[in-house]
């Protein structure tokens, strides 16, 4: 629980003071090394008063710090033996293609329940993450997907699906792309998105899933799309 709280304070918790704290106190020992070498007194008086006052915000900002590390850690513990149990199945190891590799999709997700985000400095984080491993069998298309979220441990919040279709019940794959709005404390951002969709003859939608924009995506609609026509098998 106390994990979980600390993790939750992620994504409300604002690293100002902090961030303020550290600049500041990193200022404050240039002015006095300053000061010590080109005798500016005026220089070491401002050092020895915001040193302190620097080192005080610094350190009441870093009680509790949690990073974006920790995010990508708390999801990697609960992702970790996802897919171990297909990887291990040998009579599906013998069904799967041997031109095209499984492929795997992993991301943050931009829409769930609950959820939260942050902006980072290397991405957005938020409390919600889908991984997908998707199998190309000789006459099937296999994929087992797993939601997990950081802040709580329900099954209404952790999710395994596995399931199987024939290409004959396939009518196509789509990279979707669209902008959604995502808050990172007080501010709201539009971001761009991409998912995966993976539709029945019937109408139905079999997957929906986050991906990354970039043309590795569309690759991956483009051979499922081959294999429905018939054009990647054997």
């Amino acid at each position: 629980m106390k994990t979980q709280k600390k993790l939750e304070n992620f994504f409300t918790r604002n690293d100002s003071l902090y961030i303020f704290g550290g600049g500041l106190l990193a200022a404050a020992l240039i002015c006095v090394w300053l000061a010590y070498a080109y005798f500016a007194y005026i220089l070491y008086i401002f050092g020895s008063i915001a040193a302190p006052a620097g080192l005080v915000m610094f350190i009441l900002g870093s009680v509790g710090q949690v990073a974006p590390e920790d995010i990508d850690k708390a999801v990697s513990d609960k992702l970790w033996e996802y897919d171990k149990e297909l990887l291990e199945n040998v009579r599906l190891a013998k069904r799967m293609l041997k031109h095209l590799k499984p492929a795997s999709i992993a991301h943050y997700d931009y829409e769930g329940k609950d959820l939260k985000s942050k902006k980072c400095k290397d991405g957005w984080r938020t409390s919600q993450y889908t991984a997908v491993k998707i199998f190309f069998l000789a006459d099937a298309l296999k994929f087992v997907r797993k939601t997990v979220s950081v802040l709580y441990d329900d099954d209404e919040h952790n999710i395994t699906e596995v399931a199987e279709y024939q290409y004959s019940e396939l009518a196509g794959a789509e990279i979707l792309r669209d902008t959604v709005t995502l808050k990172s404390l007080k501010n709201s951002y539009q971001v761009r998105r991409a998912r995966l969709k993976l539709t029945a003859k019937d109408g139905r939608t079999l997957l929906l899933v986050q991906v990354s924009d970039d043309i590795d995506s569309d690759t991956l609609a483009d051979n499922i799309n081959r294999l429905i026509a018939g054009g990647l098998s054997g």
